[in-house]
């Protein structure tokens, strides 16, 4: 168990690497949009890149949903998907991106539709729709045929 994550408590788990270094707002960031749906963060430090902390994450979390961030990306993984990429990552643009991140995280452990809009990004432009939400087409084709199957449909 991660010494700031406690399996007891329902809530989304966030690792962060030590590197970053604005960790105080990334924590912030990602809680508020987790606070906003109405879903607890736990957080604590690891060194590691976005996608390995996210999968370590979602283990150590009770709903089963885990973010990581490593400085120069997110990551969002399950734990239902072990040993698979993780199921949303991309880069980050400023505060507003992680709060999105956050609110996805909350929404996936709520089992309620995703925010698929790109977050506006720190510069007030139009947002980056490119390299924020990068889905492996083969990991939706699984998920789709997972989900068919469930439903007696394939």
């Amino acid at each position: 168990m991660l010494r700031g994550i406690s399996s007891d408590r329902p809530s989304i788990a966030l690792l962060v690497d030590p590197g970053v270094r604005d960790l105080e707002g990334v924590v912030r960031a990602v809680g508020a949009g987790c606070e906003e749906e109405g879903v607890p963060l736990s957080w604590d430090l690891r060194s590691g890149r976005a996608a390995e902390l996210a999968g370590l994450a979602s283990e150590a979390s009770r709903l089963g949903v885990g973010v990581g961030f490593d400085g120069a990306g997110w990551a969002i993984a399950l734990s239902s998907m072990k040993g698979r990429p993780p199921y949303m990552a991309g880069t980050v643009g400023g505060c507003a991106d992680l709060r999105w991140v956050g609110q996805n995280a909350a929404r996936l452990a709520k089992g309620v539709p995703l925010v698929l809009r790109a977050p506006t990004g720190s510069g007030g432009g139009g947002g980056r729709a490119e390299g924020i939400l990068e889905l492996d087409p083969s990991l939706v084709r699984t998920i789709v045929a997972e989900v068919l199957k469930a439903m007696g449909l394939r």
